[in-house]
């Protein structure tokens, strides 16, 4: 992960602040998601963060697309294996993921939570 990892992350965090939550116009430039997203070496937190970027990019491409076009998605299908094979812990960021198999409505409901634990908390502090 690069060495800004903290710092890339609270940059993506305040962008999700700024924005009011999940959606387009969101940058994870930062994120090699394709490349980071299953890794093994990385930690709860280092995978949290990817996982948040991913579901920031998800949001984003069902705002610039249809949802059953991002559904089908190679990252949508990354996103659901990394969370079927256990690779993140936070269960709230994986009913998010699954949410993908739901509904739309679901899928942006379990955003909202993600955005109220992990982003508003974070950044009000």
């Amino acid at each position: 992960m690069p060495s800004d990892t903290g710092s890339r992350y609270m940059r993506l965090r305040a962008e999700i602040a700024k924005a009011g939550g999940f959606g387009d116009g969101i940058d994870t430039s930062a994120y090699d998601i394709a490349s980071e997203l299953g890794r093994s070496s990385y930690s709860d937190t280092e995978r949290m963060e990817v996982a948040i970027a991913v579901l920031t990019e998800l949001a984003a491409a069902i705002d610039n697309s249809d949802w059953e076009a991002v559904r089908a998605s190679k990252l949508a299908q990354a996103a659901r294996v990394a969370a079927s094979r256990g690779w993140l812990s936070d269960q709230m960021l994986v009913a998010a993921i699954r949410a993908l198999d739901e509904s739309e409505q679901r899928f942006f409901q379990l955003l909202s939570d993600v955005f109220a634990a992990y982003v508003q908390t974070t950044v009000e502090r």
